[in-house]
């Protein structure tokens, strides 16, 4: 018995190894292919910043995009409220040399409360960066500066550079081009009253030419000009864990050059810091006892500025790792993340293990993790073979191939959509996308387009006739290029991974309570979820459902708000006011709809009329049938608040501490927090 049980057991153990072997290979190269694909993506979107055909800046007597944006002080601010007097809106970094040597003559100038006076535009600084900062440069709580989040204002402005900006005329038109330089914006600050000849329409070819080399001997500002930072797809969200870092050569402070394949075969806990930077000089004597207390991985710090100041920080902290220079951002770049402090963690093998730590508390999170990362990295960490055979070969086997088919089919997914976004579809001005992450009003919004551009019969066998999945659209009944205009598509892509074109894109965000609870329902509906809703939450927080995190999907659209083919809607408004939203969606995509009509859009758009008519929007009526699932589950409630009540008390206040941390940053607040987001198209 004993030598038969042997027996089976070593014939166990070599087909799973087998099995092992194959998997292994086929999911290898799996990841060859989505390797080359996503360089691939990126090599095309790189190409695309070079496109003559889209306009580099905008162009005067063109309305002015509206903004809202915190002061200095945190209280809400648009442009509009400006307006009524010619208004210089002028784009500011405090890290920035030129923006520095600036500001205290900006600082004096909002100071004076002398300008919009005729002949001299009201200053409005738009700034980003460290809000202590700004204040020290600019005042304490000025009304008249304003703080952006990353440079989302500016890329809607096209304002590549900075010190940057455009004169705005009193009824919201832009009224001049792009001022590069403090020369040419100074220039408009320091006209007196009786200059006459300024007046909110210029002709100012002069200034032009100047803002293009005042105070930038390094060409700086034509750079940006020629090519703006909206027009860039740069990724700046960091390199993700898994991804070889990127190799680099740069200057040592002491002399010589370092390259990263110079330290191959050692952990490298690479530092991206900045001698003006505050929590940088933090982070300095924190780094050098880490450094001493690690002695098996190499702390190398990228700096910025000049050799001067950076060695004056080495002397005053006694930095006992290698210190190199970057001229400008060109590493930063490679790494996908233009700030500092911030750190990535390299294995001996010259792969990142973990995701960017942005900021002090990351960073001494990840240096606290290093050890424990690498060590389980370097480890060999297998069960027992002889347990694994014995208990479950075939489990183990049958998950292995499950695991390696769900990868290929989203390797197949992602080339058919990369074929199809860069090779087949060709945009159209007047193509309409409605993007969600789903369980976000996806199919009310099919509803409401699909009566604003046809009859509104309901004769249709399903709605995804007229808006089908963009990623599928080649194969619904009419393809992509024979659909009638304008076309209307659905997608729960990210805005990162959407084909970018002169459409229009219509994102509904919902409450990630409700979303939570409605994502639950439709798993145990129609992908035959077992688990628990505090289950399902665990995955959902963490971002591990189909179509990620739901923080990074909404905050990914919601920094682009203010893009002039973009209208960024919630659930919660169609739900109070959907006539409203109706009015805007008909003005942001310019349809020609009857007011007569509206009446009858309003009662089919309604929850009750589509419970009626659910077979034509469920998506798989037909399938599902056969699968044993429950029809008519596709539209549950449609109410809000659904998720604070199913929420329990724990699972609320986790939620709310990453909806601050990851959403709020960004002057988001959802209706729990007392207002809705309230995006504004540009000035008409």
């Amino acid at each position: 018995m004993s030598y038969l049980f042997a027996s089976v057991l070593v014939a166990a153990v070599a087909t799973l190894l087998l099995v092992g072997w194959f998997g292994f290979q086929l999911l290898r190269q799996n990841g060859r292919v989505l390797l080359r694909l996503e360089k691939l993506e990126n090599q095309f979107e790189e190409l695309k910043i070079g496109d003559e055909s889209e306009t580099a800046e905008l162009q005067p007597s063109s309305p002015a995009p509206d903004f809202e944006l915190p002061d200095l002080g945190g209280k809400p601010r648009r442009l509009l409220e400006f307006l009524g007097q010619p208004v210089l809106v002028i784009f500011f970094d405090p890290e920035c040399d030129f923006c520095r040597k600036l500001a205290p003559q900006l600082k004096e100038t909002i100071a004076s409360r002398v300008e919009g006076r005729p002949g001299r535009p009201l200053a409005l600084i738009v700034s980003t960066g460290d809000l202590d900062a700004n204040r020290q440069l600019l005042g304490e709580n000025s009304p008249r500066v304003l703080l952006q989040e990353k440079m989302e204002v500016a890329k809607v402005y096209r304002a590549g550079g900075t010190p940057s900006g455009y004169l705005i005329s009193p009824d919201g038109s832009v009224a001049s081009e792009l001022m590069l330089g403090g020369e040419a914006l100074l220039e408009w600050l320091d006209s007196k009253e009786e200059s006459g000849n300024r007046n909110t329409e210029p002709d100012q070819p002069a200034s032009r030419s100047a803002a293009k080399t005042a105070g930038n001997g390094d060409g700086r500002a034509k750079r940006f000009g020629s090519r703006s930072l909206e027009r860039s797809k740069i990724n700046r969200d960091g390199l993700k864990a898994g991804t070889i870092a990127p190799e680099f050569q740069l200057p040592l402070l002491e002399g010589g050059d370092l390259a990263l394949s110079q330290l191959r075969g050692k952990p490298v806990f690479l530092v991206f810091s900045s001698p003006r930077c505050a929590p940088c000089n933090a982070l300095a004597p924190k780094l050098k006892q880490f450094q001493r207390n690690h002695p098996e991985l190499r702390v190398v710090m990228i700096s910025r500025g000049e050799r001067g100041e950076n060695l004056e920080k080495v002397k005053e902290h006694n930095l006992p790792f290698p210190v190199v220079l970057q001229k400008q951002w060109e590493v930063s770049l490679k790494y996908a993340m233009f700030a500092s402090p911030i750190a990535y963690l390299i294995d001996n093998a010259g792969v990142i293990t973990a995701e960017v730590a942005v900021g002090l508390e990351p960073i001494l999170d990840l240096m606290a993790r290093a050890r424990p990362l690498l060590t389980q990295l370097a480890g060999v960490k297998r069960p027992s073979l002889v347990r694994r055979v014995a208990h479950l070969p075939i489990k183990a086997a049958a998950a292995m191939f499950a695991r390696l088919l769900a990868r290929i089919t989203v390797t197949k997914s992602r080339i058919d959509t990369f074929e199809l976004k860069h090779f087949r579809f060709v945009p159209r001005p007047d193509d309409i996308f409605i993007v969600t992450y789903p369980r976000s009003g996806t199919t009310w919004m099919q509803m409401i387009l699909y009566q604003l551009t046809t009859d509104g019969s309901m004769e249709i066998s399903h709605i995804a006739e007229h808006s089908p999945w963009f990623e599928r659209s080649a194969e619904s009944d009419h393809g992509y290029e024979e659909r009638p205009a304008p076309r209307v598509f659905k997608t729960h892509l990210s805005h990162k991974s959407i084909p970018k074109g002169p459409g229009r894109y219509i994102y509904v965000a919902r409450d990630g309570r409700d979303v939570a609870v409605s994502y639950y329902n439709l798993y145990r509906t129609h992908n035959g979820y077992k688990g628990t809703f505090a289950e399902f939450f665990e995955l959902f927080m963490s971002g591990k459902v189909m179509w990620g995190s739901w923080f990074d999907h909404v905050s990914g659209w919601w920094n682009h708000r203010y893009e002039l083919n973009v209208l960024f809607l919630t659930y919660e408004e169609l739900g109070t006011d959907l006539e409203g939203c109706i009015r805007r969606l008909i003005a942001f995509c310019h349809l020609d709809v009857p007011e007569e009509k509206l009446p009858l859009i309003l009662e089919r758009c309604s929850f009750a009329f589509m419970k009626q008519h659910e077979d034509k929007f469920d998506p798989a009526v037909e399938a599902l049938w056969q699968q044993g699932a429950r029809l008519n589950q596709f539209l549950r409630v449609g109410q809000v608040g659904e998720g604070s009540r199913r929420l329990t008390k724990e699972q609320q206040t986790r939620f709310d501490e990453a909806f601050q941390s990851r959403l709020e940053r960004g002057s988001f607040a959802w209706p729990s927090a007392g207002r809705l987001p309230q995006p504004v198209p540009a000035l008409q």
